[in-house]
């Protein structure tokens, strides 16, 4: 006990700063660790089935938009011209926007095939759709009747705002991208559940489609 009784009692001060001031640290990222776990276990999160069936989807969605534009240029670039027709662009406008959009979609098939930001992926798809939609919109609203929406590899058929509604709807579940994700492993009946849910989504998406296809023309007379 007497070396101990010897040491200066500034050296003493100091310690104790120094091992008060490490508690304070380790109790405050104690602290901030607590506060973080409990931030997220108040955000909903998305089951690992749901985002990948959520991702699937929209890269079916966006591929197959992006494969109709490709096989069929010229087309795109017609209705791409009706969209602006109130700006009467040149062509170099004209291919210039159908290289911005077709750049676009490439982005969203990437992310929703690789990208490891939901968020990023929530964005970019959501913002794709709903930019759609405000095209179509704007177009409605300044009496331009356009000869297709852009949108169908089927009939030709006119925008409407049964369509801009779809776009909106459609941009709910791309927001959910945003949302974490729980982490479990996913297992062959998960695989099962993701598959029988993007088919399922295809073809009901398919089904409303038609429906579209079939009344849209009625609501731009």
């Amino acid at each position: 006990m007497l070396p101990c009784l010897l040491i200066p009692s500034r050296q003493l001060s100091r310690a104790h700063r120094v091992a008060v001031g490490g508690y304070g640290a380790a109790r405050s990222r104690a602290i901030i660790h607590q506060g973080k776990q409990a931030l997220e276990s108040l955000l909903v999160q998305l089951d690992p089935v749901v985002a990948l069936t959520i991702r699937l989807g929209f890269l079916l969605l966006f591929g197959s938009a992006l494969l109709h534009k490709i096989v069929d240029w010229s087309s795109f670039e017609t209705t791409v011209r009706r969209y602006l027709a109130g700006l009467r662009p040149g062509t170099a406008i004209v291919r210039l926007a159908a290289g911005v959009i077709v750049f676009l979609e490439v982005g969203v098939v990437v992310l929703c095939a690789f990208g490891p930001s939901g968020t990023l992926a929530a964005a970019v798809t959501a913002g794709v759709l709903l930019a759609y939609g405000a095209a179509m919109y704007i177009n409605i609203a300044r009496g331009n009747v356009l000869l297709d929406c852009g949108c169908s590899w089927g009939a030709r058929r006119p925008a409407s705002r049964i369509l801009v509604l779809r776009n909106v709807v459609l941009a709910l579940p791309a927001f959910m991208l945003a949302l974490p994700v729980a982490s479990r492993p996913l297992e062959l009946m998960s695989a099962v559940s993701v598959g029988a849910a993007v088919v399922t989504c295809t073809l009901i998406y398919a089904a409303v489609d038609q429906l579209l296809t079939h009344s849209a023309p009625q609501e731009a007379q």
